[in-house]
């Protein structure tokens, strides 16, 4: 099999918790369509509390496998599988890929083509339907929060001032250069990553992607987006039915990176207008809840993300 030999060029790591058939179908159509690549799998398991990770275990048993005490969150836990990791190249991968064509190729070539330059990579994700999903953004900046917390991107979509932070201004057919690939798949030298130290464990759960690839183009690194190649990303598998967890998440790290990234009074004034993008959606989602006479679960998300303290996030 591919992954057994002596000299490794990837290293795969998989965080599970609870999602036997993702990491399943991830692990399958991984197999499936990569040739001429020599690569482990690691699978680091976050406490399920199913029996996802023992049936893991007797589906592949040459994979290499962790088992935490304890749900250690996205970053930390692609840190301890990183420690073992034995490959040059070393990829985190979510447990909701479906492969479609030979990805890792291309990109690894791609990438040896370029050995004089430090890089960190991804390919185009695609959902489902086919349809291109959004996975490349602008680095967080004051004018960011601004625009996309008083939702001017949605007023003004083809406005590269406006809706930078989506990138709507990139083709989405090109090689490119950019701030930030999603940490659903970022590939690069393993050498380079732990020079970094990997992932900021302070982020348990998104931002720590956004903070990575920050501190990698800081170091004088390159981020790029290579839409020659495409795999589906499912988005959100083992949060799903778990709004809150999401929701909670997504403005602590966000808070966190105002905090690592941002000085002081910048930090304070992009904390205020999260705050307040907050209050407008906590807002809009109890309008169109009462309008449509819905569940009130998103409403509640808005407004538990309001106690959350910013400034001890």
């Amino acid at each position: 099999m591919d992954e057994i030999s002596n000299k490794i060029d990837l290293s795969i790591i998989i965080i599970n918790f609870n999602s036997f058939e993702l990491c399943k179908q991830t692990i399958e159509t991984l197999y499936f369509h990569t040739k001429d690549v020599c690569f482990e799998i690691i699978i680091v398991d976050n406490n399920s509390v199913d029996d996802s990770f023992e049936k893991l275990k007797v589906q592949f048993p040459n994979l290499l496998y962790i088992k935490n005490n304890e749900n250690l969150g996205f970053a930390k836990a692609n840190n301890i599988g990183m420690k073992i990791a034995k490959g040059k190249y070393l990829l985190f991968l979510n447990n909701d890929i479906i492969f479609l064509e030979n990805s890792l190729k291309q990109l690894i070539d791609f990438l040896e083509s370029k050995q004089n330059q430090s890089i960190l990579i991804a390919p185009q994700l695609l959902n489902i339907d086919y349809s291109v999903q959004m996975s490349i953004y602008s680095f967080q900046t004051l004018w960011l929060t601004f625009t996309t917390n008083f939702f001017l991107y949605l007023l003004f979509p083809k406005s590269k001032y406006f809706n930078k932070y989506y990138f709507f201004n990139k083709q989405k057919w090109e090689i490119a250069e950019v701030d930030t690939i999603t940490g659903a798949f970022i590939l690069g030298k393993k050498d380079e990553i732990q020079k970094l130290n990997g992932f900021d464990e302070d982020f348990f759960f998104y931002g720590e992607d956004n903070d990575l690839c920050y501190r990698f183009r800081k170091n004088g690194g390159k981020v790029v987006y290579f839409p020659k190649t495409k795999i589906i990303h499912l988005k959100g598998g083992s949060t799903k039915g778990n709004s809150w967890f999401v929701s909670k998440n997504r403005t602590i790290a966000m808070y966190k990176l105002f905090e690592k990234h941002f000085n002081s009074p910048k930090r304070e004034v992009a904390i205020i207008i999260t705050y307040l993008g907050n209050i407008i959606r906590l807002f809009i989602s109890f309008i169109f809840e009462f309008i449509n006479k819905g569940e009130k679960v998103t409403t509640q998300n808005y407004f538990k993300t309001l106690k959350i303290n910013p400034f001890k996030p």
